[in-house]
């Protein structure tokens, strides 16, 4: 269904034609839930930013956990109330999210402790937690661009998450609230009497702002004229505002702290009902499309056969002269000794994250050749021999990065970052086993590298990596200040 017409669908009153609604696209019909959940998620808004200061303890802040519980449950019933349903994916996302955000409970994360913003691991699980929030409203709502399924589309995906359905929804909160009281409120009254009705309530409001300022002279002449009605008059002031801040509102009430939250607020509670709204209305659903960049992708196969295979078998022969030429100085990691003139930490960081960035460019380079050729794999043997050869190569040269990695952190011990390292050579891995089995069968390989990904990063999250590392070192008895010194250089 077109999302346009999805829309006017779920929220244009009877009397309103859909191409006169299509016409006036700045006009909206809100139904209950949009003003409902408008407000809930002003709320929400506020809660993001105020949940800091009122569930903190022992500079531990339950913020995160909180806010994902609520905004989960928002998301879910607002795409229930719009009468659809979640897709099954959903739930792998969900379940990502809720064990991101319940994981900052647990008593080693360092992702609650707002003393701790310089973990490695607490920034990259809060960064996480946001993106795999937008990302599940849309899988949620079967806003995923094909079929409602993580798929070779990921980017356009993440791009409508992060930019397309919060950003061109932006304004639709008081968009809904404003159409709602125009509707509810001034439509009740009667076209004859609406244009009295509005005179009496400006004068009315005129009045009242008169009123306070001319009380506001007056007031403190009289304060000054009498001390007992000054005393009584304050008394029962203060009395009013110690009920109405500590009873009602349940803080301290900073005119300067609120208009300063106010400034984050807004813009949070905008972006927040954009992304929601547009999720469940489908609103600039397709300001990207599918068919243009395919049909793109078919007219960019310009290259030849031979000259995709010359530059592959090309970067292989170069690979395998360095492998041959540098044979003994990258495998001896893997029999736990050094090359002659070398220190644990030189050896380790030599050509490391060249390695590393070979495995990038590499991944690169085979996207593109597939992409650009005029021949499909499927159709060329001599490709898909290619393909094999430059990601089992890949593979060979990574495992040397990764044996260089475990003989250094077997001398001097783990740290976080060594551990991250060390999953993100595990996940590229996972991603070029994948490139070596899609040229005998169809592989989703981006569906496979998100969810793996996303599981190896929330494994790290949950689990207590970053004491763990410090028991290990205690344990072993490694010397953090001589690792320090001698290798400063390579990733802590």
């Amino acid at each position: 269904m077109n999302n346009e017409k999805s829309k006017v669908d779920n929220s244009c009153p009877p009397g309103i034609t859909v191409s006169n609604y299509e016409k006036e696209s700045e006009k909206i019909c809100p139904s209950s839930a949009d003003v409902i959940f408008s407000l809930i998620f002003l709320l929400l808004a506020w809660c993001y930013w105020d949940f800091e200061s009122h569930f903190c303890v022992n500079g531990y802040s339950f913020k995160y956990a909180l806010f994902t519980v609520l905004f989960a449950a928002a998301v879910i019933l607002y795409i229930l109330c719009s009468g659809r349903r979640p897709g099954k994916e959903s739930g792998f996302w969900f379940g990502i999210t809720m064990v991101l955000g319940l994981a900052t409970l647990l008593p080693y994360s360092k992702s609650n402790n707002i003393m701790y913003t310089e973990s490695l691991i607490a920034v990259f699980h809060v960064f996480a937690l946001h993106v795999a929030a937008c990302y599940w409203a849309l899988s949620a709502s079967g806003r995923l661009i094909q079929d409602g399924k993580t798929s070779n589309w990921l980017a356009l995906d993440l791009i409508n998450a992060a930019v397309i359905f919060p950003f061109g929804n932006f304004f639709r909160m008081p968009a809904v609230l404003w159409a709602w009281i125009k509707e509810k409120v001034i439509g009740h009254f009667d076209k004859t009497k609406k244009k009295k009705r509005s005179h009496r309530l400006i004068a009315l409001l005129i009045g009242v702002v008169l009123s306070i300022l001319c009380i506001a002279l007056v007031l403190p002449l009289l304060f000054q004229a009498d001390e007992g009605f000054s005393a009584l008059f304050s008394a029962k002031f203060l009395t009013f505002k110690n009920w109405l801040i500590n009873k009602v509102f349940f803080f301290k009430f900073n005119f300067p702290e609120f208009i300063a939250k106010c400034v984050f607020i807004i813009p949070t509670a905008f972006f927040l009902y954009g992304l929601v709204y547009g999720c469940v209305h489908g609103r600039r659903g397709d300001v990207l499309k599918t068919e243009p960049v395919s049909k793109g992708i078919k007219e960019s196969k310009i290259l030849p056969q031979l000259t995709v295979l010359t530059v592959l078998f090309s970067l292989c022969g170069v690979y395998l002269i360095f492998i041959a030429v540098q044979i003994k100085y990258l495998f001896s990691a893997f029999w736990g000794t050094l090359p002659s003139g070398f220190s644990y930490a030189e050896y380790a960081r030599s050509g490391f994250f060249e390695l590393c960035r070979i495995a990038v460019i590499n991944l690169c380079i085979l996207l593109a050749s597939n992409t650009f050729c005029r021949r499909e794999k499927k159709e060329s043997k001599l490709l898909r021999i290619s393909n094999i050869l430059v990601a089992l190569l890949t593979l060979l040269l990574l495992t040397t990065a990764a044996a260089k990695t475990g003989l250094y952190m077997f001398v001097y011990g783990l740290t976080v970052k060594r551990v991250l390292v060390s999953v993100f050579l595990l996940w590229i891995a996972v991603v070029f086993v994948c490139v070596i089995i899609q040229q005998f069968r169809p592989v989703q390989i981006v569906r496979i590298a998100v969810f793996t990904g996303a599981v190896l990063f929330t494994l790290l999250c949950v689990l207590p990596t970053e004491d763990s590392v410090e028991h290990f070192n205690r344990h072993m008895g490694y010397d953090q200040r001589i690792e320090e010194s001698e290798f400063y250089i390579y990733p802590d």
